[in-house]
């Protein structure tokens, strides 16, 4: 802006975009000193309003940066801890797969000399029983299950067994077809429909099971071979789990991590597997937790604290015991002293059973 000295008339210049619009100026002339005012012209309404909402704007785009690198900086920091935390499992695991090795477990198929076992066939298809010494146990929620466990599972008892025999894997796809003539998809039309096969194959569990289709079963294996098969007792399910006498205090049968030695809803896959895919526990039985969960032939009750000999549960009721949880529940129904029941006539895909044998 160009601007003339009203004394000497000399031309001077005005910078206005160094102005703020609506400012009064006094410039001197260089020639004679006079004074030349000038005022800024102000801008219109709608140049001023405009103005006015893009720096409006620009204040609401700086706090929503701000919020952003706020809420990212609280995301990285979750990431980092939730990393932290399961870096820290993965150490644990690690460890306590360490220490089982070095105490003498194993994930191999074949069994000590020291543990005895009997090998049995059923229309060509062999299957084994574990002995399991007798002795003496504290039943229930025992210092390693504490934080995790149920009210039924209290008051802890003391509880001895005579010896017996119980199955190393819970019966098989392949055992009952040979017993009873029948694969699991016919055995599944048989019974309430269900919406799809959980695994299927000779070395998978059987599943689909009612008590009483367990006691079917059982009762054809005894007029097979001439033995007095039957379902273990919830006691002594719960003692060969932890492992009998070669018990080494594992909040599951065979480990601290559900990982090594069950199939259950954390990494089945929401179906069952073959049986011995992962750890055995201290005698070398599979699948004590996961896979399927498993018939007791006692009635479900309550716990007393009067110690016991061969308890064999209440002598009614309206449910049936189920022990070891399976691929559908969480880590916490597949420790030992986990107990569960359910209608002796009912049928799950999570559902199986294991034999046991008196001596």
């Amino acid at each position: 802006m160009k601007k003339s000295c009203p004394r000497c008339h000399t031309i001077i210049e005005i910078n206005e975009k160094e102005l703020y619009p609506g400012t009064e100026v006094v410039r001197r002339c260089p020639l004679c000193n006079e004074p030349i005012t000038y005022t800024v012209p102000k801008l219109s309404t709608d140049v001023e309003s405009a103005l006015n909402m893009m720096s409006e704007t620009l204040r609401d785009l700086q706090k929503q940066l701000t919020d952003i690198r706020a809420s990212v900086e609280a995301e990285r920091l979750a990431f980092v801890t939730a990393l932290k935390a399961a870096e820290e499992r993965a150490r644990q695991a690690a460890s306590d797969e360490k220490a089982d090795t070095q105490s003498g477990d194993t994930a191999g198929n074949s069994l000590p000399d020291t543990l005895q076992r009997l090998s049995i066939a059923a229309n060509g298809v062999v299957f084994d029983m574990v002995y399991v010494e007798g002795g003496m146990f504290d039943m229930g929620c025992t210092p390693e299950q504490q934080g995790e466990e149920w009210s039924d599972e209290t008051p802890v008892r003391q509880v001895s067994l005579s010896g017996y025999y119980i199955g190393e894997t819970e019966v098989t796809q392949g055992l009952w077809r040979a017993v009873m003539g029948a694969p699991l998809a016919q055995h599944a039309e048989q019974g309430p429909s269900i919406d799809a096969l959980h695994g299927e194959g000779n070395d998978f569990p059987m599943y689909n099971v009612s008590f009483y289709d367990a006691m079917k079963f059982i009762e054809a294996l005894n007029s097979l071979t001439g033995l007095t098969f039957r379902l273990p007792t919830e006691a002594e399910w719960e003692y060969a789990a932890r492992g009998g006498n070669k018990s080494r205090g594992k909040k599951y049968p065979g480990g601290d991590s559900a990982g090594l030695v069950a199939w259950y809803a954390d990494n089945s896959g929401r179906y069952t597997h073959p049986v011995k895919s992962l750890r055995p526990n201290e005698l070398y039985l599979y699948d004590m937790s996961g896979n399927v969960r498993e018939w007791c032939s006692d009635w479900y009750g309550s716990y007393h604290d009067a110690s016991q000999k061969n308890p064999t549960g209440p002598v009614t009721g309206y449910s049936r015991v189920c022990r070891g949880g399976g691929w559908y529940q969480f880590a916490r129904s597949c420790r030992v002293s986990a107990r569960a029941s359910s209608h002796p006539a009912s049928r799950y895909t999570y559902q199986g059973f294991r034999l046991a044998l008196s001596k």
